[in-house]
């Protein structure tokens, strides 16, 4: 979203006639003079501003940047856009009001509006855009998204992360922007129906948007996953399912390089998602997956991933999941190789973890690319790697261990061959409380 607004103004600038309003004391009469010479883009900050003109009369501009610091809720008149009607893009951050200015209405031709941490009782004026493209409130406190959204049938990106507030989404109005490529909700809705005809919008909504390809959501309940909820074409996703308030894991909060992630938290039948296709497909296709307190799973492989091995993941972190005995089971389940991809394992709190690998892995392309692992707090784990895993490691570079107070050895028996030490290049163990044992592993 703001890659694109920063490459229509890179476009406008080269018209020569962008212009960069300093914050001066005396506002209304720079304005002024900019105004004067008919502007086709104006950045002006919003560091000292108290208020704005009451109108702001430029024929010609097609964009208005108003930058924000958080300094509270800014008030507009409701003449403000008047005399702006070529109006493309708007960057409007910061409005306080019950409603947005009236002369909003009258930016007919705008095609992106930026309306991130406002504080708005109604906004249901936006629904008079009908050219709008791209439409942020993230960080606002609107509490419910009007019917009158659903007229935008050419938006193609929607951003309503972290308003916290919301709380009703009428039904029907996601489902008829099909034309929308980009949907963030993350840290924000989560009132999602189980069926359609209640009083919010339902997943099986979602099901109707055939051109997404960017998803970030929260569903709080698995029980209410529709069998299809996303479309195949799906590209970038960030997904948490279940309930749980957010924390220092939470993949909806942080950064990360992936660009598909997921989240399972809190779920107490998992077997739900196994039943469900479009989940099943997501995981399939997951680059970063956190599991947490998840109940009812013994393994990681087998009882998540139908025997696929998770063929894309590259980043596997599992916390707080009591029942976990193994993260990978009887492979005699698996068709193909177990994490070929994985490049970062984590694996924290899990009191009753007694193998990685619970017995041979037949592929050598298993675990191959795993260069970090880091364990803290498994106490009953005797070692971590067994020999048909450890053979793979041939890219492991990093160990840390902290609080595993069974860890014996490093490399321990495998159900078929003796332990080795065969194979590993570049290893740092120097965070590892048992590094000693990486020369002398024992049976």
């Amino acid at each position: 979203m703001h890659d694109v607004i920063h490459v229509v103004a890179v476009s406008i600038a080269t018209e020569e006639r962008m212009f960069n309003v300093p914050n001066v004391a005396d506002l209304e009469k720079k304005m002024e003079e900019t105004i004067q010479k008919d502007p086709i883009a104006i950045s002006l900050p919003h560091r000292d501003i108290q208020e704005l003109p009451e109108r702001l009369q430029c024929p010609n501009l097609q964009l208005f940047l108003l930058y924000t610091e958080g300094n509270g809720p800014m008030q507009v008149s409701d003449h403000f856009f008047e005399g702006m009607e070529g109006l493309k893009v708007l960057q409007f951050p910061g409005i306080g009001s019950s409603s947005l200015p009236s002369s909003l209405g009258r930016l007919i031709n705008l095609q992106t509006l930026c309306l991130d941490w406002c504080e708005l009782a109604d906004i249901a004026a936006i629904g008079q855009l009908k050219k709008l493209e791209i439409l942020s409130l993230a960080y606002s406190n609107i509490n419910q998204l009007p019917v009158e959204i659903g007229q935008l049938t050419r938006l193609q990106l929607l951003d309503l992360s972290n308003c916290w507030w919301l709380e009703v989404i009428a039904p029907n109005v996601i489902s008829k922007l099909s034309q929308l490529e980009e949907l963030y909700m993350g840290n924000g809705f989560s009132g999602w129906e189980k069926v359609e005809g209640g009083s919010n919008a339902s997943l099986v909504e979602l099901e109707r948007l055939t051109e997404l390809t960017t998803l970030e959501i929260e569903v709080p309940d698995a029980e209410i996953l529709p069998p299809d909820f996303v479309s195949v074409e799906l590209q970038r996703y960030k997904i948490r399912i279940g309930d749980g308030p957010e924390d220092e894991f939470d993949p909806l909060l942080v950064k990360s390089e992936a660009s598909r992630l997921m989240m399972l938290k809190g779920i107490k039948k998992v077997s739900i998602l196994q039943e469900n296709d479009g989940t099943k497909m997501l995981l399939q296709r997951t680059e970063d997956l956190w599991l947490e307190t998840l109940e009812g799973v013994q393994s990681v492989v087998h009882e998540l991933d139908d025997g696929e091995g998770f063929p894309r993941l590259k980043r596997l972190l599992v916390t707080d999941c009591s029942e976990i005995l193994h993260i990978v089971g009887s492979v005699r389940r698996v068709r193909c190789e177990v994490f070929p991809l994985l490049e970062a394992l984590s694996l924290m709190f899990l009191t009753n973890l007694e193998t990685i690998c619970y017995s041979q892995l037949r592929e050598d392309q298993s675990f191959s690319n795993l260069r970090i692992i880091n364990v803290d707090s498994c106490r009953k784990l005797k070692y971590l790697f067994s020999f048909s895993m450890a053979k793979n490691l041939l890219r492991l570079q990093k160990v840390k261990v902290e609080d595993c107070d069974d860890l014996k050895m490093i490399i321990g028996p495998d159900m078929e061959k003796p332990p080795t030490t065969q194979g590993f290049i570049e290893i740092n163990a120097e965070d590892d409380p048992v590094h000693q044992s990486w020369a002398t592993p024992t049976s």
